[in-house]
């Protein structure tokens, strides 16, 4: 059986959210998707806090770059400087129109830029891309077991 791919998705845009969500349930991935609003609701999420107590540790971290007040900007720099969470894969996402500037991103340290998925297909494709990356990860860990 494969492993369970807990993805955390963190998009202000509730159509973002909600396209996403379904993309999970149609690529037929064996995963779940943990969809929050907020920077501040993803660190609460990340740090087991408050309605998240239970949650799981994410195996991939989906952001939109452009969340308000610069949220997304700050969220990727705290996971990148915490020991805690710059190991799990961090997918920054951008707006096509605004997103053209792959090489500044990656300037800043954001090696795993997309463009935000406008359609369930681009969603769909996403999850998959993810959950192969995930497998691969999972199979050559268990490699030297």
């Amino acid at each position: 059986m494969p492993p369970v791919l807990h993805i955390l998705h963190v998009d202000q845009d509730e159509g973002a959210r909600h396209l996403l969500s379904r993309a999970i349930f149609r690529a037929k991935v064996t995963g779940t998707l943990h969809s929050l609003s907020s920077a501040s609701n993803a660190l609460l999420y990340l740090n087991r806090l408050g309605p998240f107590a239970d949650s799981p540790r994410p195996d991939v971290i989906i952001v939109d770059i452009f969340l308000p007040r610069s949220e997304g900007r700050q969220l990727h720099e705290i996971l990148q400087s915490d020991e805690r969470w710059a190991a799990i894969p961090l997918i920054i996402l951008s707006n096509p129109a605004t997103g053209t500037d792959i090489d500044g991103w990656h300037a800043m340290g954001m090696d795993h830029f997309r463009k935000k998925p406008q359609s369930e297909q681009e969603c769909i494709a996403l999850i998959q891309e993810v959950s192969r990356d995930h497998l691969r990860a999972a199979s050559t860990s268990t490699i030297g077991r």
